[in-house]
């Protein structure tokens, strides 16, 4: 569950989570930005405010600025979003709620459609993520070291894997689509059999039929 930030107190509220983030962490705030889009993530049973998460258009931000942090990244190409002051409440760390986080993600990328996002990502948390995401999210600059902390500058390409998945399921219909009409047919099914002989004896039964 997710909340966009839309009224004056909501912006109060968010701003008091990450006060409260930075003075854990010992971090340096940075600016606020107008243009940047922000969510509160809410708890799905209670929907209490159990984190927040934002989004900042790279085309507004100071490119020496992300330059020094995202060395391998051209920022003139491509629409970029920089995920940034993301967290949860003490209390709900550690307890699978990273799927909220992840729906919050998807929400913004269904109505923004940005070619990738970039972040400062904790180095477990990135090892964690990039195996979930199949190794397409990629470290595009040195490791911040921050007190106990190890932050990985890192890139994920959403618009190319979200194309890329997209492709892998219209493939399964495809060949579902190909099994149905194997049962229906009663092709004789062989070992060698490949799916395009399969299709070439498909397309011959429409054509005597």
């Amino acid at each position: 569950m997710f909340q966009l930030v839309t009224t004056s107190e909501e912006e109060i509220r968010f701003r008091e989570i990450w006060t409260e983030t930075t003075i854990e962490g010992c971090w340096i705030d940075d600016p606020y930005y107008e243009e940047s889009i922000r969510y509160f993530i809410l708890h799905p049973s209670h929907k209490k405010i159990i984190g927040i998460i934002e989004f900042i258009p790279c085309a507004i931000i100071p490119q020496k600025k992300l330059k020094t942090t995202y060395h391998s990244i051209n920022f003139e190409y491509g629409d970029i979003w920089e995920i940034d002051r993301l967290t949860l409440l003490k209390e709900y760390r550690k307890k699978g709620n990273m799927k909220l986080i992840f729906k919050t993600i998807r929400h913004h990328y269904k109505n923004n459609l940005p070619d990738a996002y970039i972040g400062l990502i904790e180095k477990n948390f990135f090892i964690s993520l990039k195996r979930f995401c199949d190794n397409d999210l990629k470290k595009v600059g040195p490791v911040w070291r921050h007190k106990n902390s190890a932050l990985i500058p890192a890139y994920f390409p959403i618009k190319e894997v979200a194309q890329k998945k997209k492709y892998i399921y219209y493939m399964k219909i495809y060949l579902y689509f190909l099994y149905l009409c194997y049962k229906k047919f009663r092709i004789k099914w062989t070992p060698g059999l490949k799916i395009r002989e399969l299709k070439k004896r498909i397309d011959m039964f429409f054509i005597k039929n």
